[in-house]
């Protein structure tokens, strides 16, 4: 049965990485810059070829020391062996846009993990479509002897259970708190909690950041020609 699940459902990633999935990345300098929020892509969200794409990017880059996350989740498993990929090169991850549902699995898996000003992390916990319930039923309820709805029942309860386990060994490793890894699995998938930054730290999620170190740096303000009115350029 969990061989099932490894061979059929989860653990399937393809040997190569379509372009279309690639186009989520980008490297520029020392980060890999990973957005399923582009336009146009053939899959905004994460997915099992994602983790092929973090391991080829990662392994063909030496130079990079850091990940910047913008995603607001895909597959659960998918973003946990995204997650095992990333703590191997142990590089940080960082989260100026947003990072939330199963791209927080990513993000915990940073070497040294930051969340800029104005970024966001969001926690709910996973949910499988009654849909793609019902096609998964169809599909392998002779293969592995489910009789109704009721035997499905069943092996779908183990593989909740499974899964919860995994997406707290995660926390667990990131040295999360388990009574905030509690709290994140008890919003319903379809809203979204984000903590505060305080929680967050609190939490151990986040390492206690200075706040000066938050803030944009700004240029030395000037006066235009033909007027008196104080401007300010900030560099982002």
């Amino acid at each position: 049965m969990r061989q099932l699940i490894a061979t059929t459902l989860f653990f399937v990633i393809t040997a190569t990485t379509s372009s279309a999935e690639d186009a989520k990345f980008k490297v520029e300098g020392d980060t890999l810059f990973y957005n399923t929020d582009k336009p146009d892509l053939d899959k905004d969200y994460i997915t099992y070829s994602d983790a092929e794409s973090f391991r080829k990017f990662l392994g063909e880059n030496s130079e990079i020391l850091k990940v910047d996350l913008n995603s607001r989740g895909g597959s659960t498993e998918a973003g946990l062996e995204i997650a095992r990929v990333v703590s191997d090169f142990q590089v940080e991850t960082i989260v100026s846009a947003e990072c939330s549902s199963a791209c927080v699995a990513i993000f915990l898996a940073g070497k040294h993990r930051r969340l800029l000003a104005g970024g966001l992390l969001g926690f709910h916990r996973p949910e499988w479509a009654i849909t793609d319930l019902q096609k998964f039923y169809e599909k392998y309820r002779l293969e592995e002897g489910w009789s109704d709805a009721f035997g499905f029942s069943n092996w779908l309860q183990e593989e909740t259970f499974y899964v919860a386990g995994k997406i707290f060994k995660n926390y667990a490793e990131a040295g999360v708190s388990v009574s905030f890894a509690a709290d994140t699995l008890s919003i319903n998938n379809d809203q979204i909690w984000y903590p505060s930054r305080q929680e967050l730290v609190s939490a151990g999620v986040l390492e206690l950041t200075p706040i000066a170190s938050l803030r944009p740096r700004m240029r030395p303000a000037w006066f235009g020609a033909n007027n008196q009115q104080l401007s300010f350029n900030i560099v982002e």
